[in-house]
């Protein structure tokens, strides 16, 4: 498997309690980690087909109100890979702050 983007592992991290659409994860990441590690819709889909792919997450068909939503759950190896990430130390030290996503997914 490839080495993954800091913003697979913010998908992780959201999904790990609570199953969530692509749209929901965006949402989630507006109201919590924004202010020091931010992620957009462009960087959010392309993200979870590669997780997906990699088995990291499923996808579930969820439609709402006629419209199609899917939902997507963290896989047993996608929260091994996550708790392994998160005992590695930091690797980016720029205006996004690493060291603080990762207090707030442990």
């Amino acid at each position: 498997m490839e080495q993954l983007s800091a913003t697979a592992y913010v998908i992780l991290g959201m999904i790990r309690g609570a199953p969530k659409s692509g749209y929901e994860i965006k949402a989630a990441v507006d109201e919590t980690t924004r202010f020091f590690w931010a992620a957009s819709y462009g960087q959010i889909y392309p993200e979870l087909k590669r997780l997906s792919e990699a088995g990291l997450v499923a996808g579930i068909d969820s439609p709402t109100g006629g419209r199609r939503r899917t939902v997507y759950e963290i896989t047993a190896d996608g929260e091994e890979e996550l708790r392994a990430w998160l005992r590695q130390p930091p690797g980016t030290y720029e205006m996004r702050e690493e060291g603080l996503l990762k207090l707030f997914f442990a």
